[in-house]
C-alpha cells in the first residue's frame, strides 16, 4: 500500500516523470484488480484497492482517461457490468467509473454540444449505449449498467443536455416499455472508437462467453415473471432527464433541476402516454426509484396542465390491479401529487380524494392491500390540509370503513 499510494511529492525526477510513474502504478493496480482479484473466489482487500485507485484518479486525469478507454470495449462492459453475478463487484466498478467520469467531465463539459473525436467521455457513453440492446439477455444483473447512466445524468446540466441530444430518454423508455420504434432504432447513430486491445479483464484467447442453460432460463424467467429485476436506476435516469428540461413557455417549475434547459421538449410529452406511465409505475419497486419518479411527476404536473389528470388515471388503474407492490408505488405517487401547491390544488385535491375513496369502497381488496390503502388515507388526512378538510366534511362517504374494521376479526393492527 505504501508503494501504491499516490504521493504529493516523489523524491526524484521532475513533475512530468512523477505523473507518468503514478499513472503506471494506477494501470498496474487496475490490471491486478480487474483481471485477477475480481475473479478469485475469496476477494480479500478489494475495497482497499478500489480506494487506492480512486485516490490516483482524483489526482491524475490521465488515470481517469485510461480507465474510461478500457471500458470503451464491449467485452469489458459485458464482463463487469452485465455478466458479473456479484452485485458488490458491479457496485465497486460503477463507483470507480463515476470517479473517473467526474474527473474528466470538468474539462470536457463545455465541448459536449460539439464533441471532438478524441473526447473520451463521449466515446465511453456511446460505447455503453451500443450495449443497451443486449441488456434483455442479462435481466438479473443489469441494474448497475443503468446506474452508470444515472451517474452521468447527475454530473451537470451540460451532460444532461448531451444525453437528450443522443435521445437517451427515448432509448431508455423504449427499453422499459418495450416500444417497437425505440427498440428498432436502439443502436442508430452511435459511433464510437472501440478499444480493440484492452489491458484489463478480457482474455485474448476467449472470443465469446456463452451463457449456461441455467443462466438463460433465469434471465428469461425474470423477464416473464418480473422477479428479481430492478429498474431502479433506469427509472432514476428517466426521472432526472424529465426534470432537466421545460415543456411549456411558462415559468420553470420549482421541482426542476438546477440550470434547467429552456428548450421545450416534445419527445417526453409524446412518449408519456397512459400505457407507458403505467409501465413505469409497475417498475417502481425500490424506494429510490419511487422518490425520483415522484419528483419528475411534480415537475411535469407543474408545467403540463393535463398531466395531473393523466397521472391520476394511471394511479387508479394501477391500484385497481390489487397487487401490493403496484399499490405501494401508486399511493406514494398520489400523496406526492396532491401535495403540490400550484394554484390548482383547491379543485384537484378534493376530486382526487373523492375518487380514491370511491375506488376503495367498491374494490374487492385483499387484506394487505386494503390495510395499506387505509394507512395512506390517514397519511393524506395528516399531511395534506385540503385532504383533511374533505374527510371532515364528507364523513358519510367513508363511514363504511368502520363496518369493515368490525368484521375484520383481528386482521387489522393498531
Amino acid at each position: 500500500y505504501a508503494f501504491a499510494e499516490p504521493k504529493d511529492k516523489l523524491p526524484v525526477g521532475d513533475s512530468n516523470s512523477n505523473k507518468e510513474v503514478e499513472v503506471e502504478v494506477f494501470k498496474y493496480l487496475a490490471t491486478l484488480v480487474f483481471t485477477t482479484l475480481f475473479r478469485l473466489k475469496f476477494k480479500s482487500n478489494v475495497s482497499e484497492f478500489m480506494n487506492l485507485m480512486k485516490a490516483h484518479i482524483n489526482k491524475n486525469k490521465e488515470s481517469a482517461v485510461w480507465l474510461l478507454w478500457q471500458f470503451s470495449n464491449p467485452k469489458v462492459i459485458l464482463e463487469f457490468l452485465l455478466e458479473c453475478h456479484e452485485v458488490d463487484i458491479r457496485r465497486l466498478v460503477v463507483g470507480l467509473l463515476y470517479c473517473a467520469m467526474l474527473k474528466v467531465y470538468h474539462e470536457e463539459k463545455l465541448r459536449l454540444q460539439t464533441p471532438a473525436d478524441n473526447d473520451i467521455l463521449v466515446n465511453f457513453i456511446n460505447a455503453m449505449l451500443q450495449q443497451l440492446s443486449l441488456c434483455h439477455k442479462y435481466a438479473i444483473n443489469f441494474e448497475q449498467f443503468f446506474q452508470v447512466f444515472s451517474r452521468l445524468a447527475i454530473l451537470g446540466p451540460e451532460m444532461r443536455s448531451y444525453l437528450w441530444k443522443i435521445k437517451l430518454f427515448k432509448r431508455l423508455l423504449g427499453f422499459l416499455c418495450n416500444l417497437k420504434e425505440a427498440s428498432e432504432n436502439a443502436n442508430e447513430n452511435i459511433p464510437y472508437k472501440e478499444n480493440a486491445n484492452p489491458e484489463l479483464g478480457v482474455s485474448s484467447e476467449v472470443d465469446e462467453r456463452f451463457q449456461s442453460p441455467l443462466e438463460k432460463y433465469l434471465n428469461a424467467d425474470c423477464q416473464r415473471q418480473g422477479m428479481q429485476v430492478s429498474y431502479c436506476f433506469l427509472v432514476e435516469t428517466i426521472a432526472l432527464l424529465l426534470r432537466s428540461v421545460t415543456y411549456e413557455e411558462a415559468a420553470i417549475s420549482p421541482f426542476a433541476l438546477a440550470k434547467c434547459s429552456s428548450v421545450i421538449n416534445t419527445d417526453a410529452k409524446k412518449l408519456l402516454n397512459k400505457e407507458n406511465l403505467i409501465e413505469i409505475i409497475d417498475s417502481l419497486i425500490p424506494h429510490i426509484s419511487i422518490t425520483a419518479f415522484a419528483k419528475a411527476c411534480k415537475h411535469l404536473s407543474w408545467e403540463c396542465p393535463n398531466f395531473k389528470g393523466l397521472l391520476l388515471d394511471c394511479i387508479t388503474t394501477a391500484i385497481k390491479t390489487n397487487e401490493t407492490r403496484k399499490v405501494l408505488a401508486s399511493t406514494y405517487l398520489l400523496e406526492e401529487l396532491i401535495s403540490i401547491v400550484d394554484g390548482k390544488q383547491e379543485t384537484f385535491v378534493p376530486s382526487a380524494i373523492a375518487e380514491f375513496n370511491k375506488m376503495m369502497k367498491v374494490g374487492q381488496w385483499t387484506n394487505p392491500v386494503i390495510l395499506y390503502l387505509m394507512e395512506h388515507m390517514l397519511e393524506f388526512a395528516k399531511n395534506v390540509s385540503l385532504a383533511n378538510e374533505w374527510y371532515c366534511k364528507n364523513v358519510e362517504q367513508w363511514k363504511w370503513i368502520f363496518d369493515w374494521l368490525k368484521q375484520s376479526k383481528g386482521l387489522v393492527y393498531g
